[in-house]
């Protein structure tokens, strides 16, 4: 009995390298699978998660109506919507900020035609929601919170051209509608004023 063949002893450490090379190339291709489904995973939450904010705040609802007429006029004018969102209005418009009791449409669909947003709530909307509009009202320029008798939802977002009817206070889409709609693009008369009208805001 002598010893192995030299040959041999190196046919087998060469198997034995290469199969650790075999394994190290196995392990590196799992790490690198878990590695891009981690990826994966954090852009498709991440994905998800900006759908669901931009579905939160999302405008896409918001009516859009042509309106063709704003002239002046001092007899009741018969508007298609409730509340109206533009068409002839009153002289004087409405000055903006928070009432306790409902306005004229006609004066404050002037009150649109110079930028404000209407925000008209349903009376008898909870004190906790009715405190959220205050919060988006008061101190703010060219916002006229009033309530609004027979209105169809909770609140209704009005500007000319515009509206968006709320289940709630609380829906994220009532700061955004303000956002876009104060002064927004659709406004027939930039840059006029919202106080200086009729009415004595409580705030």
């Amino acid at each position: 009995m002598g010893d192995k063949p030299q040959g041999t002893i190196k046919e087998r450490l060469s198997a034995l390298q290469a199969q650790q090379r075999r394994q190290e190339v196995r392990r590196r291709a799992v790490m690198i699978g878990v590695s891009v489904a981690g990826v994966g995973a954090l852009a498709a939450a991440g994905a998800v998660f900006w759908l669901n904010d931009r579905a939160r705040t999302s405008l896409d609802a918001v009516q859009t109506i042509n309106v063709t007429q704003r002239n002046h006029t001092s007899d009741p004018v018969k508007y298609p919507q409730a509340p109206p969102v533009g068409g002839d209005h009153s002289p004087a418009w409405q000055n903006c900020g928070v009432y306790t009791d409902p306005v004229r449409n006609e004066n404050a669909v002037h009150s649109q035609e110079h930028g404000a947003v209407w925000v008209a709530y349903r009376p008898g909307l909870p004190k906790e929601q009715l405190d959220m509009l205050l919060d988006h009202a008061r101190g703010r320029d060219f916002v006229l919170l009033s309530p609004y008798p027979g209105l169809s939802s909770a609140v209704a977002l009005s500007s000319w051209g515009k509206q968006l009817k709320l289940d709630s206070a609380e829906d994220p889409r009532l700061p955004a509608f303000l956002k876009a709609n104060i002064n927004g693009p659709g406004t027939p008369e930039p840059g006029a004023t919202c106080t200086g009208g009729v009415g004595e805001p409580s705030a």
